[in-house]
């Protein structure tokens, strides 16, 4: 079966089950309970957003099958998730990671295992007040783009702030709207994901 490299899931309110389908005939298509999922291993690009009904295990086994090709993601989480699925650190080819809308204090220290990630970005952490220590945010060597809003709790306004060492190193940093800071020019530009509330 050929399958797209991208896959969006979005805005399906009541998502119980997910299809192989990837454009052929609905009746030659399989579906699979959210409990089994399919694996996607050329998977390149995934975007997920307004699911509601999709618990946090079950976004992380979507992951846990498109691990090793997947470079893009974009997920649109809930306010209640109070942990990121446990998946997204075994990403190991992505470069592009945007989260949206989840409820942790603190960015968990696997963050630093992200070895290929160009652009982070994140958007609507309402508690957000730490990012992963010093020595997992320096382990991001390739990280060229840091976009952080509307994560009142966070606190990187300065160099005298707190968390500013932990993301000095980064030569593009956009915070809420204040103008974006370069450190030097980066490499290549990082196209940043589209978001539209």
């Amino acid at each position: 079966m050929q399958c797209d490299a991208s896959k969006l899931i979005s805005y399906c309110w009541n998502l119980r089950e997910i299809s192989d389908r990837c454009g052929e005939e609905e009746s030659e298509g399989r579906s699979f309970p959210i409990t089994s999922l399919p694996i996607f291993p050329r998977l390149t690009k995934l975007t997920i957003k307004g699911v509601p009904k999709l618990s946090l295990e079950t976004v992380d086994g979507i992951l846990q099958g498109c691990c090793h090709s997947l470079y893009e993601l974009y997920l649109w989480g809930m306010e209640s998730w109070e942990c990121m699925p446990e998946s997204i650190q075994h990403l190991t080819a992505l470069t592009s990671l945007c989260l949206i809308d989840f409820g942790m204090e603190e960015l968990p220290e696997w963050f630093g295992n992200l070895s290929s990630l160009k652009s982070l970005q994140l958007y609507n952490f309402k508690r957000l007040r730490r990012l992963p220590s010093m020595d997992a945010m320096r382990r991001l060597t390739t990280l060229k783009r840091l976009v952080i809003k509307r994560c009142p709790e966070l606190v990187i306004k300065s160099e005298a702030d707190y968390e500013w060492p932990k993301v000095s190193h980064i030569p593009h940093i956009e915070i809420d709207d204040r103008p974006p800071i370069h450190r030097r020019r980066p490499e290549s530009w990082i196209q940043p994901f589209p978001i539209n509330y």
